[in-house]
């Protein structure tokens, strides 16, 4: 690693300096040496370029830039399986496990570098076998973003079939009879990763709101996120609560089935506003859309029930297998059912009574 921080620019032409890179990524383990490792890959690709080298020797550049990368990931992983790195990379009082932070990596990198991992050697090689065959001489430069856009696909992919495929939990689902805030207070911080809800609305309702900020900021886990279904006459109200404990992320539109009638507004209200909030920063990227339709609603087993209401689409992008879902104002329980054919965990609590305490797949 020293001898390839001091080389000079007249080395560039050298099949040396190559070697020499090559051997100082075989000698480092600590994910912080991968870094400086991929720093000084991009110093010498950017050179090399500069100083006019053909097309292929800016991609061996770029090629073994891409294999500091892909092994600083494994580094990443060994620390993870190891139990020695925290959940997400981030600060946690609950475990004593090194950070991003103290590795010396940037979180947006390490990203990066779990996108390449995922290609395969055949993937990658036929990437700059394609770049060879490019006629300009521009063309034939390896564009490192366009292997992580490949990765990056890859990677939902594979998230994605791993959501839709997960076997159901017969005891996935939990619900508690009672008020929420009394039911649901011993829910550990930092335990829920997505909390999907449907409060009741009207100014009677603000009290509820209020709590529902606060509890979620609590029980959440670091980018885990409130997705809450409002109604616009005090959305005004809801977003001033919401957002005193947690981050506005979108708006998201839920179609009705039917058109209501409003006569004091005056208005025909085709849609419902759904609330999205996430504590610190959003977990994941895959896409969500920002129109969520329902079949029906489910007025024949709760007065507040909204049918399936985008559910299912929600559970796929914002939690994992697994991961617990909470649901304050669970109604009939039917979120619930979903959830837990999933394969995701499900805690609910309702005011009313009919519940036995727990609620099995359908």
């Amino acid at each position: 690693m020293t001898e390839l921080a001091q080389v000079r620019p007249a080395q560039l032409r050298s099949g040396e300096l190559l070697a020499t890179a090559r051997r100082a990524l075989a000698e480092v383990v600590d994910p912080a040496e991968f870094a400086l490792l991929v720093d000084q890959a991009e110093v010498v690709r950017v050179a090399a370029k500069a100083a006019g080298l053909p097309p292929p020797a800016i991609n061996d550049w770029t090629r073994y830039k891409v294999d500091c990368e892909r092994a600083g990931a494994e580094a990443i992983a060994r620390l993870r399986e190891a139990g020695q790195l925290a959940d997400q990379g981030r600060p946690s009082k609950t475990s004593e496990a090194r950070t991003f932070k103290a590795l010396g990596v940037d979180r947006r990198r390490v990203d990066e570098w779990e996108k390449l991992a995922l290609l395969s050697e055949e993937e990658i090689k036929e990437e700059f076998k394609k770049a060879e065959a490019k006629p300009t001489k521009t063309e034939r430069v390896v564009a490192e973003a366009s292997l992580i856009k490949k990765g990056a696909a890859k990677q939902t992919r594979a998230r994605r079939e791993a959501s839709r495929t997960a076997p159901p939990l017969p005891d996935g689902a939990e619900l508690r009879i009672g008020d929420a805030r009394e039911v649901l207070a011993d829910v550990p911080d930092a335990s829920v990763h997505l909390v999907l809800t449907d409060p009741p609305y009207g100014d009677e309702a603000e009290p509820l709101y209020g709590w529902l900020a606060e509890w979620s900021a609590r029980v959440l886990v670091p980018g885990g996120s409130l997705v809450c279904y409002t109604g616009q006459s005090r959305l005004d109200r809801d977003m001033r609560l919401l957002g005193e404990h947690l981050r506005y992320w979108w708006v998201l539109a839920m179609l009705h089935h039917q058109s209501q009638r409003l006569p004091g507004k005056f208005v025909v209200a085709e849609w419902k506003p759904v609330l999205w909030y996430v504590k610190d920063h959003r977990r994941g990227r895959t896409l969500v859309t920002d129109v969520l339709r329902s079949p029906a609603r489910d007025k024949d087993t709760h007065g507040w029930g909204q049918g399936e209401a985008g559910v299912p689409h929600l559970l796929e992008h914002l939690t994992d297998p697994g991961e617990l879902v909470a649901d304050p104002f669970a109604g009939s329980r039917r979120w619930g059912r979903i959830a837990a054919g999933m394969g995701r965990r499900w805690l609910g609590a309702d005011i009313e009574q009919g519940g036995d305490g727990t609620a099995v797949v359908a």
